[in-house]
């Protein structure tokens, strides 16, 4: 079933969700690091595993504001290297998306 969601909408939402989930993820590191017993290696590990989650979220957080920025600016749906239009199938499926599927190859290639 189509989601029938303007693309702001669902692109404002993914930001509020990532900015909770950011916020949440941050307290836990710092009660991790707060925390004054000697630190084995599966609290390490776990540190580490936060620590690269919230690194994540973040470039998602950016991907999510740089797409309700192209939103305003009115070139939301544009592919940021050739300018031809993103499918609305990919919008759909990653509204945040800043490339045509043919330029995100691309990239991942190089």
């Amino acid at each position: 079933m189509p989601d029938n969601t303007s693309p702001l909408s669902r692109l404002e939402a993914k930001r509020d969700e990532l900015s909770h989930s950011l916020r949440s993820l941050t307290g836990e590191l710092q009660i991790a690091h707060s925390a004054e017993a000697e630190e084995s290696a599966m609290l390490q590990s776990a540190r580490e595993d936060t620590a690269q989650e919230i690194r994540f979220r973040r470039r998602m957080l950016a991907d999510v504001e740089c797409a309700i920025a192209r939103w305003k600016l009115g070139v939301y749906g544009e592919c940021v290297s050739c300018d031809k239009p993103i499918s609305p199938k990919r919008l759909n499926a990653m509204p945040e998306a800043a490339h045509c599927i043919r330029c995100a190859e691309a990239e991942v290639l190089r």
